[in-house]
């Protein structure tokens, strides 16, 4: 009798295994360079009901002839539901959508509306040390199927080592004709440490261990001809202040062209989700997108930038993107880019920067011609944000350079040649090689660079192993 019922827990199992398979897979990847080796390793566990463990470890620490006892090593896990998103991890993590948008938004791009991620937490792939571990819940709801309407929620809870937590939450409705609407609020609260003063006549103002609140609410309408999003945000922090962040934007057609206007602004007391003042400033941009036929693609965009809502902008980026309609000929035109910044915020040495890129390709050849262009002049008055030849314009530095690479399915290399001719300065070569070896789930890769040839060089070998 006990061997029939073994016999039976056996049969069991092995029916419940053939309907819900368990597979893994890993993943080894790591860079060597003078400074430091980094290795990456990972794996992730299928299991039955749609779920999947993840394990990762990040280390990085000095080569072996080095100190090679000084260094860290982060240990990393999340648990995955596949059909919901929800997911339970630990370690060092990314933040995306409205948390990662409040932390120091003067570092990233317009919050044009067909650019916004959603709020979402994962593990981080890149080694950071200083980043204390983090626990994140995120769980997301199945969809509730009305008439004429589909509504789902999320959540997610992120604990660091104050007791008080990164909380979000919102709901997201589905409407006919490809529209939705989502809502969503945010949370956060801790004691930040104390910051003292750099030096004796330090700009930085010491202050206080002192706590630190901040809220804020977002809502987006999406739909075919027309979008419209806008967020808000409010800090308190003890002995340093109060203030706000706030952004808008709206974007008006959509296939083949679509125009968008963004702008955002905070004040000088407002504090990001980590625990840091940005500092004040406003925003305002404004992009035209045109799709055309064959993968074509038109980008026309141009930021301002200002150090407050009343103040007169300083800063600008204007940027034309092209990609050129895909084709059979073996020799064709891939993307043209040609950006032009001004940075005035000190009228006594104005930067201006022009940069263009065309790439072309033949075949599993590429070709990258780019071009540099650096100048600076001394202004009066309220300065042209928009950078224009000036009569007290000096040049700085141009920098130009070619790249020719190869693609093939084992083989792959690159071979960079580029000069940077400075004001008061001789000629800068600044040679580049690349190359890779792919077989089957391996990769190794090794690259070269001259900062200034023929002198001292920098190198990095990398390397990427994956089971699946």
């Amino acid at each position: 009798m006990r061997t029939l019922r073994i016999l039976f827990l056996l049969s069991m199992a092995r029916a419940l295994y053939a309907e819900s398979p368990v597979s893994w897979t890993a993943l080894w990847a790591g860079t060597f360079t003078e400074k430091n080796v980094t290795n990456r390793a990972e794996v992730r566990l299928f299991l039955p009901f749609e779920l999947s463990v993840r394990a990762q470890v990040l280390d990085r620490r000095p080569p072996l002839w080095m100190d090679f006892t000084d260094g860290a090593a982060v240990f990393s896990c999340a648990l995955y539901h596949k059909t919901t998103g929800s997911r339970l991890l630990y370690g060092s993590l990314d933040h995306a959508g409205l948390p990662a948008r409040l932390r120091d938004p003067w570092i990233k791009s317009m919050p044009f509306v067909d650019y916004r991620k959603a709020t979402g937490f994962d593990l981080k792939t890149d080694f950071s040390a200083a980043q204390p571990a983090q626990i994140a819940l995120y769980l997301q709801s199945p969809e509730i199927v009305m008439p004429a309407l589909h509504i789902k929620g999320f959540s997610g809870l992120v604990f660091e080592s104050s007791a008080h937590p990164l909380i979000s939450g919102g709901l997201e409705a589905l409407f006919p004709r490809q529209s939705s609407l989502t809502v969503e609020g945010l949370y956060s609260g801790r004691t930040l440490a104390a910051r003292p003063a750099r030096a004796w006549f330090s700009e930085v103002i010491p202050l206080p261990e002192r706590d630190f609140r901040l809220s804020a609410v977002s809502a987006a309408f999406d739909s075919p001809f027309f979008a419209l999003a806008a967020e808000w945000a409010y800090a308190e922090t003890f002995a340093f202040g109060r203030d706000s962040y706030a952004n808008g934007s709206i974007r008006i057609g959509n296939r083949p062209w679509r125009l968008s206007f963004s702008a955002e602004g905070a004040g000088p007391r407002f504090v990001g989700t980590d625990g840091a003042a940005p500092g004040a400033g406003f925003r305002a941009g404004a992009l035209f997108e045109y799709y055309g036929k064959r993968s074509a693609l038109l980008h026309l965009g141009s930021t301002l930038r200002s150090p407050g809502i009343a103040l007169p902008f300083e800063r600008s980026t204007t940027q034309l993107y092209y990609r050129f309609p895909a084709t059979k000929n073996f020799l064709q035109l891939s993307r043209l880019l040609f950006e032009a910044s001004r940075n005035a915020s000190d009228l006594t040495a104005v930067q201006d920067k022009y940069q263009g890129v065309l790439t072309l390709r033949a075949g599993s050849l590429r070709l990258v011609l780019a071009g540099t262009l650096q100048s600076r002049a001394a202004l009066e008055g309220i300065p042209i944000p928009f950078p224009l030849p000036e009569d007290s314009s000096v040049f700085e530095s141009v920098r130009v350079s070619g790249e020719i690479a190869y693609t093939g399915t084992l083989l792959s290399g690159s071979l960079r040649a580029a000069a940077t001719l400075y004001e008061k300065k001789e000629i800068q070569w600044e040679p580049a090689l690349a190359a890779a070896f792919r077989l089957g789930p391996g990769r190794l890769s090794l690259a070269l660079s001259f900062e200034d040839f023929p002198g001292r060089f920098n190198y990095t070998l990398s390397w990427r192993l994956v089971k699946n």
